[in-house]
């Protein structure tokens, strides 16, 4: 149980880098897949953006969706150990602790 977080975690940063890996290949066909973590993340996705207009310039494509991977990566390691964290107390607190013995 107490790993519930980093798995949650982890799977969205496996998620998020599968997607925009794709992106990236092939951004003429598949340039438009990272909208599909926007809404896995959201609400975090709202500051990812606010983050991401911040870090964009006048860059290739490739290199803002390396930048957006990046940054929703982080933004959602940090949104899904919380929710992970959340639900770990809620089912601790639901399930009574057995006494082995």
């Amino acid at each position: 149980m107490k790993k519930l977080p980093w798995i949650l975690a982890l799977l969205n940063v496996v998620f998020t880098f599968v997607v925009f890996m794709y992106a990236i290949m092939n951004p003429e066909k598949n340039g438009l897949l990272p909208i599909l973590v926007y809404f896995v993340d959201v609400p975090a996705s709202f500051g990812a953006e606010r983050l991401r207009d911040l870090l964009h310039d006048h860059f290739s494509l490739v290199t803002r969706l390396t930048i957006d991977c990046l940054i929703y990566m982080l933004v959602g390691f940090v949104w899904f150990y919380l929710i992970g964290t959340v639900l770990r107390l809620i089912i601790l607190r639901l399930v009574p602790k057995t006494s082995a013995g």
